[in-house]
């Protein structure tokens, strides 16, 4: 093997062990313009995007231990990494096909060392990003936080009339 496809392969292979996510995507005819700004949209949710060969992806999946099966993968392949959050580069990934139609297709990947098929990534790109579900969180814990002062009052109340009633009771 030659000394740039060691390089390639070593690297892919290393993406692959640095994350726990990423997906597979088969493209086809995408200019150089297209395939930058499908790039960029990548890059802002903290992801990135890497074009390489099956025989070279394959390789490098199984020095890696992730068994890949040779036969979804069709058309040229390209895998996006997602490095920061997840659910937001699979909506990017799914955004850019909605507005770009046959230029790029989902095949799987792997979620959180998970495999996963084009269908459940669909639905994980259907998912609040990962800041809503934090502000949905902390309003629910604000919610619930709001509530105890008026219970720890309400068991006071029920205390302190207890003790008047068992004072009443000890004075007849």
């Amino acid at each position: 093997m030659r000394h740039e496809k060691k390089l390639l392969l070593t690297e892919t292979k290393d993406l692959l062990e640095d994350t726990s996510s990423f997906l597979i995507t088969s493209y086809q005819g995408m200019d150089p313009n297209v395939t930058f700004a499908f790039r960029m949209s990548i890059v802002e949710t903290g992801g990135c995007f890497q074009v390489v060969k099956k025989r070279m992806f394959l390789k490098a999946a199984a020095e890696a231990g992730i068994n890949m099966d040779r036969e979804s993968l069709k058309g040229h392949i390209g895998i996006v990494y997602a490095e920061d959050d997840v659910i937001a580069t699979t909506k990017a990934v799914y955004t850019f096909t909605k507005h770009h139609k046959g230029l790029l297709e989902v095949l799987g990947g792997v979620f959180e060392g998970e495999a996963c098929s084009s269908q459940e990534f669909e639905e994980i790109s259907k998912l609040s990003s990962q800041e809503q579900m934090r502000v949905e969180f902390l309003g629910l814990l604000e919610g619930v936080m709001s509530w105890v002062p008026g219970i720890i009052e309400m068991f006071l109340g029920d205390i302190i009339s207890y003790i008047d009633q068992k004072k009443v009771q000890k004075e007849s």
